[in-house]
């Protein structure tokens, strides 16, 4: 394992890269839920499964591919506001 720390552009510290990007891939990922119009989170989220697969972090990755898979299904959220976590 790598034991360098990394500086974050917040001015946290990370021991490994890999953590760090996968930290900061995450919390963008939350930002998705805020938009209010389907075409721009459509556009969010193509461009965040971008940057995971920049990124080479292979269990972010197999997660950005289902995203894309069913990109529909969730973007339905965009249209009606629902989930099924009361089902759930």
């Amino acid at each position: 394992m790598d034991n360098r720390i990394c500086i974050i552009d917040d001015g946290t510290f990370s021991i490994n890269k890999n953590i760090s990007t996968a930290y900061q891939l995450k919390e963008s990922f939350n930002q998705m839920w805020k938009y209010k119009n389907i075409d721009r989170a459509k556009s969010f989220l193509l461009k965040w499964c971008d940057e995971v697969f920049e990124s080479n972090i292979k269990p972010l990755i197999s997660f950005a591919k289902s995203m894309i898979k069913n990109q529909k299904l969730i973007l339905n959220y965009f249209k009606y506001r629902m989930t099924n976590a009361k089902v759930e």
